[in-house]
């Protein structure tokens, strides 16, 4: 399995200009930094892209869906933008600072102060960036958050229960409003609490006008006359009021939240395996001799089950 071994984290300060010139420097001065990508001196260089992506027949859920690669197979150095936050990749600790170097170099050229005391040092355990503390081992890639972001997830989501039980008809707009925007923040981590944020969205959005028994937004061809009529003559959007309707799933949403979020410490979730296996299901008959005639193939030849 092939992992990308080493990180450097590099931010820019962009003072004196405005923002939109400040990123595009940015990004000019690290499309240069790895343009040429043919030269074997370039840290950058590499020779192919693979893609790797659900559907294909070799599929492998542990490697990136596409990546760069040199000509001994290992997926080459790269440079990852957030805003004005780079973090430079490389499959050695050495070819990482090589990246860094570069395109900070490369940077301060075009006019950008490189903030040189927030770098850190390569690792494969490099801390939070872009919401997520990615960890490379030898079991797989993983995604976590950090200690402080999951007491203050914990405490949102307990909040939410406590004003249910005090109270579960009715709960205050503005701080529910804060802490939706919060965990969805971090189910860009932990996906599996998505579906579990709904009951959140729906209540939020219960006072509006245009909702159907259970809160669900009614397509525009549903809406009353007089209500398409009054929509249409609005010029902003009415202010909500300090407490808003619970929805039905509400309750269960947040005992679901409840139990993701019990851990002490932030759990990590798998982000790329370190090894995998392909589940083939087949259909037989199971009476007298047709017992057992299913068959899968395993790349060596087929196989009964």
């Amino acid at each position: 399995m092939t992992l990308t071994c080493g990180t450097h984290s590099t931010t820019w300060s962009e003072e004196q200009r405005w923002p939109a010139e400040g990123l595009f420097t940015l990004t000019t001065g690290t499309t240069v930094s790895t343009a040429a990508w043919l030269s074997p001196s370039n840290v950058f260089h590499w020779t192919r892209v693979k893609l790797n992506v659900p559907g294909m027949s070799d599929y492998n859920p542990g490697k990136p869906w596409i990546c760069k690669l040199r000509a001994n197979g290992d997926i080459a150095a790269d440079m990852h933008l957030f805003v004005d936050d780079g973090r430079t990749t490389g499959p050695t600790e050495e070819d990482a600072w090589q990246g860094g170097s570069k395109v900070a170099k490369m940077s301060a050229w075009y006019g950008l102060q490189d903030a040189a005391r927030k770098r850190r040092p390569p690792s494969q355990t490099p801390g939070a960036w872009s919401g997520s503390v990615v960890a490379t081992t030898a079991d797989g890639v993983f995604l976590s958050v950090s200690q402080e972001r999951w007491d203050k997830t914990k405490t949102a989501v307990q909040w939410i229960a406590a004003q249910l039980g005090n109270n579960p008809v009715e709960i205050e707009f503005k701080p529910l409003e804060r802490f939706r925007g919060f965990l969805v923040y971090v189910g860009q981590t932990y996906r599996a609490m998505v579906p579990y944020l709904q009951g959140i969205h729906l209540t939020l959005d219960s006072w509006r006008p245009n909702r159907d028994d259970k809160e669900w937004r009614l397509a525009r061809s549903a809406w009353p006359e007089e209500l398409d009529s009054a929509v249409n003559l609005s010029v902003e959007d009415p202010k909500a009021p300090e407490r808003v309707k619970t929805v039905e799933c509400l309750a269960s949403d947040v005992d679901a939240l409840l139990h993701l979020t019990h851990y002490k410490k932030p759990p990590q979730v798998t982000a790329r395996p370190s090894s995998c296996a392909r589940v083939v299901i087949g259909f037989g008959d199971a009476l007298g001799n047709g017992f057992g005639v299913s068959e899968a193939d395993n790349k060596g030849g087929y196989q009964a089950i």
